[in-house]
Order: C-alpha cells, then structure tokens, then sequence
C-alpha cells in the first residue's frame, strides 16, 4: 500500500512538475509574443506615422522622401486647390487621414495654437489656444511657433519653446501636456517633437539644462529621460530610426558632439565630437550608418573674417584707449556673413556690434578688451563646417578616423540634406546645391538655382522630383537623375516661405508666411 502511494505520488508530482514546467514555459512564450507584438505594433506605427503618411516634421523616417502618389509638376497659380489665411507661424503641415495640423502663435493675446484643418477643402475643423506667461528670444528668420506638429489617427502632439509639450485628441480635446522651462538658445526653439508611434522623444539643448526625454504617448507619462551636460544651445530635430538588426535608435546633432542612443532605454550608444555651434539640420539614415551636419564659420572658403583688435580700437575707443567701445559702433558697420546670399537681402550680412556684443564682450560691460577679442576669433576660427559618415560598427565614442568620412564644403546652414540616387544632395543660401559622394564624401556636382534669398525650408523628394523653395517665395521643381537636376518648373510666390512643403495623396501641402494652400 505504502509502495503504491509512494508510487503515485511519485507520478503524480512528475505530471505536476511537467505540468508546472508546460505553464512556465507558455508563460515564456506568451511573454516572448507580446514582446513581438508590441516591437510589430511599434514597427508598424512608425510605418505608419512616418512611412506612409507626411505626420511629422520631414516626414519622420521617411526623411523627406516620399513615393506615394502622383507627384505634382507646378505650382502656378492654375494648379491651387485651395488657400486659407494662417497666424504667424513657421511649423510645417502634418498630415494624418485627411487632418492637417500646424501651430502659430499670437504675441498680442499671449497665446499659443494647435491648428486642425480639412485636407479637402481647408476648413479649419478647431483651434486650441494656450496661455503664454513668458515668451521665448527669437531671431528674425524665426518664430513663436517653429517646432512641427507629430501626428497619428488619435491626434497630435505640439510643442512650443514658450509653453511646452502638449498632445491633444483628434478632435482638439487636451490629453496631457509637460510645462517645460523657456530654453536659453540664440535664435529660439525651433526642435520638433518625434514619435515612434508608441512614444514621444524630445530635445531641449539649452545653454542650461539640456536633455532629451521620452514619454508614451498615451498617458504623457515620463519613460525615461538623459541630461546632456555635453550639450549646448541646439535648434535640430532629433532622427528616429530602426537599424538592420531591428534595434530602434534616436539621433541627435548638437554641439560639440552628436550622439546616438537607445531609443528604448536613453543608453548612450555611440558619440563624435567637433561640430560647431547651434545646429539646425536633422540627421540623415542610411544602410546602418548616420549623416551629421553642421554649418560653422570658420571654414576654409567659408570663413567669418573679423578685423583685427588694434583697428577697430582705434576706431571705437573706450576712454582709456585700451577697449573696443561697443555704444560707438553704428548700425551701419556690417561683416560680410553670407556672400552668397544676394545684396540687399537680409542675412547675407550682420552688424559688428552684434558679432562683438554676443560672442565677444564675455563679462556684458558694453567693452571688449585684447584678452576677450583673442578668445573670441580663435573660437570663430574653430567653429568649421561640418558634415560625417558615422558607419556603426561598435559602441562608445568615434573619432573623425573612424567615420566614413567628414567634410566641409556643400554644408547647408538651415536646410536639411537628403539621400537621392545614393547621393547626399544639399541646398544652400543663394540658391547653391551640391550632390556629395555618399561612400566616399567628395563634391560630385556643384550647381546654383535661379532663385533669391536663403533656404529655411528643406528639400522634398517626390519620388523622383525635387521641391526646393527659399525664404524669398522661389520655388524650384527639378528631377533628380545621376548628379544632375532637370529643371522643369520654376516660379515665385508673392509671399516668404519658410516652413518645409508636405507631400499627400491629395496634393502637395505649402505653408507661406500668411497662407497655407494645396497644389495639385
């Protein structure tokens, strides 16, 4: 008797313990299938938000290419479908279903808006407003409500240098928002929020507290967040992107050093030094690799060239003859800035008093002695142009020796570079473009535009047409074949484009200064 219980115990605690092991084990596997699904649910989101549909700032990872569609060839005035009056504002049109979203800011009611409009027709489907207590420094060539717009079927999210992260329903109820301290830039926050689909990732470089922060999407609620001590003053947009291996990865341009993390947990991946300060272009992904690129001044052929101490001290003395006095330099007194840019035309020079108040009167008495003017132009000398071929390949920091290459010439300043035909194709101010090797770095193609003013808004490639609009309103559409553009339309409009076009099933979607319209 005792044998047999012993015996069915014994074989009971086997079927129990297998039994114990099979749920364990279906535990394991139900786990390993929500993980898959919910990397499928992130992958397709990020399709989704950003392949498919123009719903963040240069498309997201689409990064300014596009491929659905019928591209549009004119933008003349026959080919509008429709325009409507905007508010002040530089953010670009998003798109998510047949919902445009974009923000502006008001200065005189000291409020801030989310935009929703009908793809269609343009009707404005609702407005939020929110209350600003202390606004942003900005540049002319800036605004109050710069940063782009993410969206998704669900809503959208808006970010403002004066306020903070706000996502709203598709409908404009308000979901959740992150009241974020003004940050400390030259020019004003123009960085825009990314989106994964599942999470939203925030860069906020300032010359105090820089950070890059993750919340999910659905409830706001911080993921995790990194300080960047490293970091000064940045007006990019960070690139979120899956590699080959199917790790997601977030890219930051700033200064002095670009990095690469971990978009799952903020971990530190990879890092290059040396590029200048405050810098604007977002960057670019390809075959497992990164494209950084920064513009500087002081670059061979590309120099901010300033006199020398004793001449300009003898020409605005302090009254001990020993300082340059900032209060005796007229307006009128002009260092040549950009010698591409037109004459006339704002940018293309800057008032000495300026250059000298900002960068080199370090202790702000309205002075600048010997010791401070040295420091000053060594820095400008050092401030280079900049653009790199980061090949992953391991963990930690890569010297300029480990990257594919590094170059200074064909660097934009506030427009972003993009891959077509396996180039790197690059507009500047003044209408100069340039096709870069993308293995090796070296200038296939140098070309100028007929077209005035300064590139803000980035180039957009409809499969393969190439939009490119300045600042002044001239427009370019050109097609893109091996290191030559075909110019096949060419005009102006009446008013100063600054934001990037959008590309859609319905037409190309274009914010002026004053107006956005649809061309078709």
């Amino acid at each position: 008797m005792l044998e047999s219980f012993t015996a069915s115990a014994t074989c009971h605690a086997g079927i129990f313990q297998t039994l114990h092991q099979d749920q364990i084990q279906m535990r394991k596997n139900l786990a390993l299938c929500m993980v898959s699904f919910t990397l499928i649910q992130m992958w397709v989101a990020i399709a989704s938000t950003s392949g498919q549909e123009w719903s963040q700032f240069r498309g997201g990872s689409l990064q300014s290419s596009f491929t659905a569609g019928e591209p549009v060839t004119d933008l003349a005035e026959k080919n509008q479908r429709w325009s409507i009056d905007l508010p002040q504002g530089h953010s670009s049109p998003v798109i998510s279903g047949n919902r445009i979203y974009l923000t502006s800011a008001d200065r005189d009611a000291s409020t801030v808006s989310t935009h929703c409009f009908d793809i269609k027709t343009g009707k404005q489907l609702w407005k939020t407003a929110e209350s600003v207590t202390e606004w942003e420094n900005i540049h002319p060539f800036n605004s109050l409500a710069t940063p782009t717009c993410c969206a998704d079927e669900d809503g959208v999210v808006s970010y403002f240098g004066s306020y903070g992260l706000i996502r709203y329903s598709n409908n404009g109820r308000k979901l959740w928002e992150h009241r974020i301290p003004v940050a400390t830039v030259q020019y004003g926050v123009s960085t825009s929020p990314v989106s994964d689909g599942q999470r939203i990732y925030l860069l906020k470089d300032s010359k105090e507290g820089s950070f890059l922060k993750c919340y999910a999407l659905s409830t706001g609620k911080e993921v995790w967040s990194v300080d960047r001590p490293l970091n000064s003053a940045n007006n990019s947009t960070p690139l979120i992107m899956r590699l080959n291996d199917g790790s997601l990865m977030i890219a930051v341009n700033g200064t002095p050093v670009s990095q690469i993390y971990n978009a799952e947990n903020g971990d530190l991946i990879a890092w290059n030094s040396g590029y200048p300060f405050e810098p604007i272009s977002v960057p670019v992904y390809v075959d497992n690799s990164f494209i950084f690129s920064n513009r500087g001044t002081g670059s061979e052929g590309d120099p901010l060239t300033l006199p020398d101490f004793d001449s300009l001290r003898r020409k605005f003395p302090t009254e001990d003859d020993l300082e340059i006095d900032l209060s005796r330099i007229p307006r009128s007194d002009q260092l040549m800035l950009r010698p591409e840019v037109e004459r006339g035309a704002p940018g293309r020079t800057i008032r000495l008093a300026f250059i000298l108040g900002a960068f080199c009167d370090r202790n702000k008495n309205g002075r600048v002695d010997a010791n401070e003017y040295r420091v000053a132009t060594k820095e400008f000398a050092s401030n280079r142009n900049k653009m790199a071929r980061l090949a992953l390949g391991k963990k930690g920091q890569y010297t300029d020796q480990d990257l594919t290459w590094t170059v200074t010439r064909g660097v934009p300043e506030m427009s972003n570079p993009l891959v077509a035909d396996d180039q790197v194709f690059t507009i500047e101010d003044g209408g100069i473009y340039n096709f870069i090797s993308l293995q090796g770095g070296q200038t296939i193609k140098k070309g100028r535009l007929q077209s005035r003013g300064r590139y803000t808004s980035s180039p957009v490639l409809w499969q393969d047409l190439l939009y490119l609009i300045s600042n002044a309103g001239d427009w370019t559409i050109a097609r893109v074949t091996k290191d030559e553009l075909d110019v096949i339309s060419q005009g102006s409009f009446t008013d100063p484009v600054f934001a990037t076009p959008a590309p859609t099933a319905e037409g190309l979607l274009i914010r002026t200064e004053t107006t956005l319209r649809l061309y078709r």
